[in-house]
């Protein structure tokens, strides 16, 4: 009875601690040693060959049972635990998660109620102290695990196989009662394992070496970073019912057994050089878990689907520079068998030719190209292989005089697998370098899950891949606090001598302005807050915290970048990912959406210039395409804070560029925080309207907006399933809009229909019809259906979601039914609701569909006509690519 108060007592702290987003681990990445150099204030990882050190923990063990934790004498037991966690990773012990984890939280979350701060304290005296010692005492007696299949601990992504691996019993034997639990990581698209059934994918067996021992196949709700975050999730467990394994025999787990007819285990999507599953033993069968194992492999991609072309979005006059390109799977990875040649085309005619990189058969440079003289308007390649089935088209190369700044693309929130995420610090950084073609990123992993040795290691990489001039990293990562505290924010360092101030120090957002003022120096720090978990808008410092991120694979949120905004915080707007997978500025959609990127106006790719550039906010945001945009508020560039004169009535001036990937939907100014005037691209003209051909435009929309201002944390992301139909108007094409996620789809199944499901948080999905006449008698309907669905169902896929209507038993609900007549959108776009906070948006498409403008607004509306102002853009493209620029405040004179 008292081992299952403790189990449950342990639940209850897994679920706060995943209430308040913060899930973590710690595990073996055996990390070379760290570089000479680092700042000093980051402290000595003490040695377990240390007399005096050892001696404290086994003073701690013995002030434990003497008297157990409580506020009084916590701060130092759990600093000295710390202590003893990184001596002990630094000497290659397999560690559990929630021993760090919990140590931090009890000093962050020092303020909780008496009644779970006795659960924490209980889990450290009980378990995590007894833990770490019998982990250092016995490690050698605790087994080890062997891969068997595959060797070369390598897969291909999304195919079928099988893992094969053996656990050796040691000296700690498996009796009766004795239990091990074992899964995969959160973050991977991989088949669920599952014990009993043979036919589905993921099925596992598990065979002990000794006949006569009889072991019991079960599930354990693993509520860890072995789960997902937001439920507990239900993972493999072995319990031995009848006889004994000792020293020498073995378990052997087949993951993906084919044996009886099933397809295997279905790999996860994307490549990595670090895929784990973890395996943990309860000896003793009271609940209490230690790790034995985490088998680690690599994932590559599969078969050539598409060319990714990237060039330099700015170049002057005479510049040389290089378009580069990677041929990549239907996954977004580096593909395998790539073609020997691609070539590189302009307006349809050859320009260069490539062999790919002997470091890398996937990816080619086309060196030496320089912006044809006399052209004004931008260049956009296009790379294919010599029989054109494998193609690509750059993004746009705009031309700028010799003393504009630069365009350089980053990614500012990402993270590994020393915290919630997959992959190492080196693989991260080499994949934003040279795969997503980067000039910068930075790793922001969770203060709350990282140990001094983890934060050398990463800060170890940092250092080695800046390299100024060709990609800059930046010293970051993301203090990780609940809401009540002041949310997460990524804090940047212009340079390595800064001290990373963790969330076990600075216990609020004021602490850590005020801690960051103290230790550091303010003008070499940049913070960052972001939405989804979420920053606390009530709060800013105007020296450090000058962006906000409103987009990332979380969701669109426009607007909390206006909270921020509306409170006159003197904040400029940028998107990031918050990637988990490894893939820094190219990621499709895992969790929401795709990931976003970070367009930053600097006069050369290097640290200094780029973190001025940030800091003085001269950036904007994109959905992950790279869009050129440029924004002047009375010749202002963005970020800028400018007095001027002002007219009667009062007005602003707002010309732009925006050069994008896609034909430019719409432009859209906002003023104040309202959205004061908008220029549509899209809306044929009188000339195109009749019964010819025409296109129409269908998107499906949410918004993420908590209801009222006293609510932080955003609303969560809705699935949908449904049919669009025509009743007379036959559809000659169906292309598509918003998604490039396996788990999203819409598609044509008959001459009038359409069907699809799709995920929004914020953004648009939505399909782009090819009419083969335009019927204004005609009716466009909308059916929606809604489901609800687990985490689980979202990520653990074995192909894709299924099409509405396709499986019956999906226990799906009409939402509602929504009807435009097309005669009505001929009047121009039209948008109906549906659901608590979800919308139906229909347009006719005609026009010139241009994916370059140069623009002029004026803003009349919405201004104020004493005090300050501020004015942002943001531009849509039709396939829901989106922009957003930095504000621009002005003061009348």
């Amino acid at each position: 009875m008292r081992s299952r108060v403790r189990y449950f007592k342990s639940v209850a702290v897994f679920l706060v601690v995943l209430l308040l987003g913060v899930t973590g681990w710690a595990e073996d990445w055996w990390p070379k040693p760290a570089l000479k150099g680092l700042p000093k204030e980051i402290i000595d990882i003490p040695s377990l060959d240390d007399e005096a050190f050892v001696a404290r923990i086994k003073q701690l063990e013995q002030d434990i049972r003497d008297e157990p934790t409580s506020r009084d004498n916590f701060e130092e037991r759990v600093d000295l635990v710390r202590m003893y966690y990184n001596a002990l990773q630094a000497d290659g012990v397999l560690l559990p998660w929630i021993a760090l984890i919990l140590t931090n939280v009890m000093q962050a979350q020092a303020t909780v109620p008496d009644m779970m701060f006795r659960q924490w304290a209980a889990l450290l005296d009980r378990q995590v102290v007894p833990g770490l010692f019998l982990l250092r005492e016995r490690r050698n007696d605790m087994g080890w695990m062997e891969v068997v299949e595959p060797r070369d601990r390598t897969f291909e992504a999304r195919e079928y196989t099988t893992v094969r691996l053996v656990y050796h019993v040691g000296k700690m034997r498996l009796g009766k009662g004795s239990q091990i639990r074992f899964g995969q990581h959160w973050y991977n698209d991989l088949s669920l394992l599952q014990l009993s059934r043979p036919l589905f994918a993921g099925y596992t067996t598990v065979k002990a070496s000794d006949p006569d021992v009889e072991l019991m196949h079960g599930f354990a709700m693993w509520q860890s970073v072995w789960s997902t975050l937001s439920t507990p999730a239900p993972r493999p467990l072995i319990t031995v019912k009848e006889g004994e394994l000792t020293e020498g025999e073995t378990l052997t787990f087949v993951l993906g057994d084919r044996s009886e007819g099933g397809p295997g285990l279905l790999m996860q999507s994307f490549s990595t050089d670090a895929m784990t599953f973890r395996f943990e033993v309860d000896f003793a069968g009271t609940g209490a878990f230690v790790p034995i194992g985490l088998p680690r492999f690599a994932v590559h991609g599969t078969r050539p689907h598409h060319v990714r072309v990237i060039a330099p979005t700015t170049v002057r006059i005479g510049e040389r520079f290089t378009v580069r390109a990677n041929v990549e799977d239907e996954y977004f990875n580096r593909a395998i068998g790539c073609p020997r040649e691609l070539v590189l085309s302009l307006d349809g005619k050859q320009v260069a030719r490539a062999r790919p990189m002997r470091s890398d058969r996937a990816t080619f440079h086309f060196d030496g190209l320089v912006f044809p003289d006399g052209r004004t308007e931008p260049l956009v390649f296009e790379a294919k292989d010599r029989a054109g089935r494998l193609r690509g088209r750059s993004n746009p190369v705009q031309l700028i005089g010799a003393d504009d700044p630069h365009v350089y693309w980053g990614e500012l929130h990402g993270h590994e697998g020393y915290t919630d995420a997959t992959g190492t610090a080196e693989w991260f950084m080499r994949y934003a370098r040279d795969v997503a073609f980067l000039d910068f990123a930075s790793l922001t992993g969770h203060d709350l899950m990282m140990s001094e040795f983890h934060q050398r290691d990463v800060q170890r990489a940092t250092q080695a891949y800046n390299e100024p001039h060709r990609f800059v990293t930046f010293k970051a990562y993301e203090w990780t606090q609940a809401e009540r505290s002041g949310g997460h924010h990524n804090v940047f360092y212009r340079d390595d001598k800064q001290r990373i101030i963790p969330c076990n120090e600075a216990r609020t957002i004021v602490d850590l302005y005020r801690m960051q003022r103290e230790i550091n120096d303010p003008t070499k720090v940049l913070i960052i807050p972001h939405c989804h978990m979420p920053g606390d808008w009530r709060f800013n410092d105007a020296q450090m915290e000058r962006l906000v991120e409103i987009y990332s694979q979380h969701g669109s949120f426009e607007w909390f970048g206006r909270r921020y905004l509306e409170r006159g915080y003197h904040v400029g707007l940028m998107c990031a990912s918050d990637d988990h997978t490894g893939h820094p500025g190219n990621n499709p959609m895992r969790i929401s959406q795709r990931g976003g990127l970070v367009a930053v106006f600097a006069p050369e790719r290097t640290r200094e210039a780029i973190f001025d550039g940030l800091v003085s906010r001269r950036v904007y945001g994109t959905t992950l395409a790279r869009i050129f945009l440029d924004v002047r508020v009375e010749g202002a560039p963005m970020g800028s804070e400018v007095e001027v004169a002002r007219p009667n009535p009062p007005s602003l001036e707002v010309r732009g560029t925006v050069s994008g990937t896609s034909p430019i939907a719409r432009v859209v100014a906002v003023c104040n925080g309202e959205e004061v005037a908008e220029l549509n691209y899209l809306q044929p003209g009188n000339d195109e309207r009749g019964e010819g051909k025409a296109a129409l435009r269908v998107m499906i929309t949410n918004s993420n907006e908590p209801p009222d201002k006293r609510h932080l944390a955003p609303l969560g992301r809705e699935r949908w399933w449904g049919r669009i139909m025509l009743g007379k108007t036959e559809i000659a094409d169906a292309t598509p809009l918003g998604i490039d996620g396996y788990s999203d789809s819409f598609a044509q199944v008959t001459d009038r229909r359409v069907d699809f499901v799709c995920t929004t948080r914020g953004d648009m999905d939505g399909v782009l019809l090819e009419l083969e006449r335009w019927l204004p008698d005609d009716t466009l309907t909308v059916e929606i259906y809604e489901r609800p669905y687990t985490e689980l169902e979202s990520w653990h896929v074995d192909e894709r979601m299924p099409m509405w209507g396709e499986q019956a038993y999906y226990n799906t609900k009409l939402v509602d039914t929504v009807k435009f007549p097309l005669s009505a959108l001929d009047q121009g776009r039209q948008q109906q609701a549906f659901g608590e906070r979800s919308a139906v948006i229909a347009e006719r498409v005609g026009g010139d569909l241009a994916a370059h403008r140069e623009f002029t607004i004026q803003v009349s509306d919405g201004l104020k006509h004493d005090g300050e102002n501020y004015v942002y853009l943001r531009a849509e493209q039709i396939d829901d690519e989106v922009a957003w620029s930095s504000p621009v405040w002005v003061t009348w004179r």
